[in-house]
């Protein structure tokens, strides 16, 4: 199948291939992710800014999300090198073991092959303070 990324197994032990098109719908899901990201840590910084008498650590859980969105963009970048290495050596390209690279669990697990289609945008690690 041309434009088709070859998948080793699917749950029920049959291979399929995922389509060029699903795995940019993915990544594009990704990117939306963190756009909303982007956009909530600087509405959490102008909130900041307008307002004198509110404090950093008023808004620290929100600014917080600057590391899973600087994560995500690193686990991407991972993945699309794997694939590129992949593509450079006349490889099949194989969205699982590029996304098995990455060090972010709930990215791989978004957009491997296997990934279930949900509404669960929930990140991991959301609020931790080193």
């Amino acid at each position: 199948m041309a434009g088709s990324i070859p998948n080793p197994q699917t749950a029920e032990g049959v291979a399929e291939a995922m389509s060029l098109a699903e795995i940019m719908e993915r990544v594009s899901d990704e990117l939306v992710r963190m756009a909303g990201i982007s956009d909530d840590v600087q509405a959490a910084l102008g909130a900041i800014i307008d307002d004198p008498e509110r404090t950093v650590m008023s808004e620290a859980h929100r600014l917080q999300r600057i590391d899973v969105l600087s994560q995500t963009a690193h686990a991407l970048a991972t993945c699309f090198r794997s694939l590129a290495e992949d593509a450079a050596a006349g490889r099949a390209l194989d969205l699982d073991v590029a996304a098995g690279k990455m060090r972010l669990a709930e990215v791989a697990a978004r957009i491997s092959t296997n990934a279930l289609h949900n509404d669960d945008t929930k990140e991991s690690g959301d609020c931790d303070f080193f």
